[in-house]
């Protein structure tokens, strides 16, 4: 699914030219050239930057945001819609580093719920889109 702002894109060339711009590589973590290849599973990009979904395990996606200057709420929030008409995700969940307080604010505004502060691997707030199962019960049960 598109729209007329973005479009979803398969160009491995397209995701490492965002991956690896200055505004956003230092938020990815590690040390050199990013190659997404391996986590082309469904790109959506426009003139504004990109969002990447993967699959970490049968219907459980990470998100990514990827833009080169603050994202137009209209924009991202299509782009998740159109990934969640695609892929129809059983969760879709991303990490936020805690530093990036504007990328917060915004993960929030477009409708994920925050599950809290994860330190490993990073200080990151984990974030959870949709209906999010509750595990409490599971958790207490298992103590």
């Amino acid at each position: 699914m598109s729209s007329p702002d973005f479009r979803r894109c398969d160009d491995v060339g397209e995701l490492n030219r965002l991956l690896n711009h200055p505004a956003i590589r230092p938020n990815m973590g590690g040390e050199g050239e990013l190659d997404g290849a391996p986590l082309l599973h469904a790109f959506y990009l426009s003139d504004h930057g990109g969002m990447l979904f993967h699959e970490s395990d049968p219907g459980l996606w990470e998100g990514h945001y990827l833009f080169t200057a603050p994202a137009p709420y209209k924009l991202a929030l299509g782009m998740v819609h159109a990934f969640v008409l695609d892929k129809a995700p059983k969760l879709l969940w991303g990490r936020v580093p805690v530093a990036n307080r504007p990328a917060r604010m915004f993960t929030r505004k477009l409708g994920f719920t925050s599950l809290g502060i994860r330190e490993r691997p990073f200080p990151a707030e984990i974030f959870a889109w949709g209906r999010v199962p509750c595990l409490s019960s599971e958790i207490s049960s298992v103590a």
